[in-house]
């Protein structure tokens, strides 16, 4: 396959990139290329986490031995500095508030009370 040759990045997210342009020796044949991690997207954030502090060990709630695999090789994906700068920006450390559950799950839950001393 012939090189790509961006022109333009159309849409950016945290996980993958929509670029226009052509192929190398044929700039007149448009063509649109997304760019996207091979991950599965449920272990990308864990990748983030270990990429943020390599000394953590992320042990993400699963049902299914099949996603808890999949979730073991999030130590294996490698996120270059440009897309922990994005999550970083768009998950900035305290942007997240609020309860984790609604009121009456939460009644149901006696595992997770935040920011209440003991």
């Amino acid at each position: 396959m012939s090189d790509f040759v961006t022109e333009t990045v159309l849409k950016r997210d945290v996980f993958s990139e929509t670029h226009k342009g052509h192929l190398a020796g044929e700039p007149a044949r448009p063509v649109i290329r997304r760019i996207v991690s091979a991950a599965p997207w449920w272990s990308r954030p864990l990748a983030w986490v270990l990429a943020r502090h390599p000394n953590t060990v992320v042990i993400p709630g699963t049902t299914r031995e099949a996603h808890l695999v999949e979730n073991c090789g999030a130590d294996a994906i490698r996120l270059d500095a440009a897309t922990i700068r994005r999550l970083d920006a768009v998950f900035p450390p305290g942007k997240a508030s609020g309860a984790r559950y609604p009121p009456a799950t939460q009644v149901e839950n006696d595992t997770e009370e935040f920011g209440q001393s003991a």
